[in-house]
């Protein structure tokens, strides 16, 4: 029984439509089509992050001699226009990840290092100017200065999103066979 993913990642792409056969995954975009054997697999990460239509789930598949392959969970439409398809997203990954549970050599990472990394450096950053607009505003109390008052409400705003971002934490290895259903997008 073969399983069937479309999606187009976004203005540069064509749609995609990946589908899941006993050996593999076979995909064709436009005029372009391949193959990719489940045994060519190294490595699978599973990613979410905020888009203008809220959070978006990513696999990412890699392996030798070939592009990787890449799926969202949310559908480019028009600029600015996405349509959310989780649903059929969390079916593919979870058929996928069932084909492949037996795979002891490839990696299968829940999350990315090089984001987390970004968020930190994001917070740090956050927090420096923070406090200098404390420091400011601080010295203009006195004055009645109340010029520093949008930034501040921007900055409160922006903590939920920085502090659930550097709280996930770093890119960990998951079992294929229990993957990180916040990973996932859907139940």
């Amino acid at each position: 029984m073969s399983m069937q993913y479309q999606a187009r990642n976004g203005l540069t792409d064509k749609e995609a439509r990946y589908t899941l056969t006993p050996t593999g995954i076979d995909w064709q975009a436009g005029e372009k089509s391949g193959s990719l054997a489940f045994d060519a697999i190294t490595s699978l990460r599973l990613i979410d992050y905020v888009s203008p239509n809220g959070t978006a789930y990513q696999c990412t598949i890699k392996s030798h001699g070939h592009k990787p392959l890449k799926f969202r969970s949310q559908h480019y439409v028009s600029l600015g226009a996405f349509e959310d398809r989780r649903t059929g997203y969390s079916a593919f990954v979870r058929a996928l990840l069932h084909r492949l549970e037996h795979r002891n050599d490839i990696r299968f990472i829940a999350g990315s290092t090089g984001l987390w990394i970004m968020w930190l450096s994001v917070g740090l950053i956050y927090l420096g100017v923070a406090l200098v607009l404390v420091l400011v505003i601080l010295e203009e109390v006195a004055s009645i200065n109340l010029s520093g008052i949008p930034a501040i409400i921007i900055a409160i705003v922006a903590v939920p999103l920085v502090w659930r971002s550097v709280r996930k934490g770093r890119a960990k290895r998951f079992d294929p066979r229990d993957p990180p259903a916040s990973l996932l997008g859907a139940a």
